[in-house]
């Protein structure tokens, strides 16, 4: 599976978007879930980089968008202990964070 990035190795795309995850300027995040969501797109690295782009959302105060997320995560791997952290924690800080309804239900599904 080829990145979305006009021809640069996936593997390099990855973890260039890892990074700018990890970025304080929102401006790179979001470039970062661009491309990790390229990356999805196309197959690669798919669960590692929903962690990466559920944990950038979190960090960005896009609660519904990380929600998504990680419930993709859980469905591709529902036994995996980080993919439910990751859940857990999305679910955690968007109930403390005041978060309305539907993701305080969630934490209780």
């Amino acid at each position: 599976a080829d990145g979305g990035g006009a021809g640069i190795p996936p593997r390099l795309q990855f973890d260039y978007a890892r990074l700018l995850v990890c970025m304080p300027v929102r401006a790179d995040m979001r470039e970062g879930v661009r491309l990790l969501g390229e990356l999805v797109d196309v197959g690669y690295a798919r669960p590692e980089a929903l962690e990466y782009m559920a944990l950038a959302h979190l960090k960005l105060g896009e609660y519904s968008a990380a929600r998504r997320r990680a419930e993709t995560l859980l469905h591709l791997r529902p036994r995996d202990r980080l993919g439910r952290m990751v859940h857990s924690v999305v679910i955690d800080h968007a109930a403390r964070d005041g978060v309305p309804g539907s993701l305080a239900a969630l934490a209780l599904a």
